[in-house]
C-alpha cells in the first residue's frame, strides 16, 4: 500500500535522500554550496517527502517543488484529469504534505513527452514522460526565479514508452 503508507518516505528519507545527497556534493556540483530547489513529481508522494525531507536537513533554504500534470492540477487546487504522464499525478495528493511544498509546477503532457525525446535525442538519456516532466519543470522553475541550481530524479526508464512517444 505504497499510497498511504508512511514507511514508503522513510525509506526514501534514509536511502534516496543520502545517495542524492552524496551525489550532489561528490559529482561536479562543488562549485556552490547550496541547491536552489529539488524538483521532482509526485505519484505517491514518498520520494519528494522522504528526499526532500532528508536534503531540507542539509540545505534547509533549499525549495522543495512538487511537479503534477497540467491536464490533472489536485494539488493546485484544480480537478483531477485524464492525462499521459504515468507515474505521477493520479488524482490525489496521497503522502504529500503540501505544507511541506514550497511550490507546485504543472507541466503539459506533450511537453514532457517532448522533453523525454530531447534527452533521448540529444544526451542519450532514454528515459520516461515523468522524466521529461521533471526536467520541464526544474528550468522552468530556474527561469521564474532567477536561479543557477535545481536538481531533480530521472525516475523511469523510456522503453515502457515507446509506443506513446
Amino acid at each position: 500500500n505504497q499510497f498511504h503508507n508512511p514507511l514508503n518516505i522513510e525509506a526514501h528519507y534514509h536511502n534516496t535522500g543520502p545517495e542524492l545527497a552524496n551525489q550532489i556534493t561528490r559529482y561536479g556540483c562543488v562549485d556552490f554550496d547550496l541547491p536552489d530547489a529539488f524538483v521532482v513529481g509526485t505519484g505517491t508522494g514518498g520520494t519528494i517527502m522522504g528526499c526532500g525531507g532528508y536534503l531540507k536537513t542539509l540545505w534547509p533554504d533549499m525549495k522543495i517543488v512538487a511537479v503534477e500534470p497540467a491536464e490533472s492540477p489536485v494539488m493546485s487546487g484544480g480537478q483531477p484529469g485524464l492525462h499521459g504522464i504515468q507515474g505521477i499525478g493520479d488524482g490525489s495528493k496521497f503522502l504529500v504534505d503540501l505544507d511541506f511544498v514550497d511550490e507546485v509546477k504543472t507541466v503539459k503532457t506533450n511537453c514532457a513527452k517532448a522533453i523525454a525525446k530531447y534527452l533521448a535525442l540529444r544526451y542519450g538519456l532514454f528515459v520516461g514522460i515523468s522524466a521529461g516532466a521533471n526536467v520541464k519543470a526544474a528550468f522552468e522553475w530556474l527561469r521564474d526565479n532567477n536561479k543557477k541550481h535545481a536538481f531533480t530524479i530521472l525516475c523511469d526508464r523510456g522503453e515502457r514508452y515507446l509506443s506513446c512517444l
